[in-house]
């Protein structure tokens, strides 16, 4: 028997590509952004001052999200929030007022 610790666990990049989306600029003129390591889908929230969001990108070599790299973090946020993947063009139902 082998006394070798095997892991699962998928190898990690040595420098994975930083991704960075703007989500807002606010009233207070901070910069509302989204940074990613490797994958877009697995973010943090994170809101700076525009001088410091252009260091921050500069120091941590970001690229920008896609366009279909956004609208696939954006399908992913509605599967996860209504358990069922996004459908385009399709919209809800109204709902039907039951006192009419």
């Amino acid at each position: 028997m082998s006394n070798k610790l095997t892991s699962i666990a998928p190898k990690q990049q040595a420098n994975p590509t930083c991704y960075v989306r703007v989500t807002n600029n606010n009233r207070n003129g901070f910069v509302e952004f989204d940074f990613s390591m490797g994958d877009p889908n697995l973010y943090v929230e994170l809101i700076l001052p525009p001088n410091a969001f252009a260091e921050f990108c500069k120091n941590n070599n970001t690229q920008m999200v896609t366009p279909a790299q956004a609208q696939e973090v954006d399908d992913d946020r509605v599967k996860w929030r209504d358990g069922a993947p996004a459908q385009r063009g399709i919209t809800k139902p109204q709902s039907i007022n039951a006192q009419d």
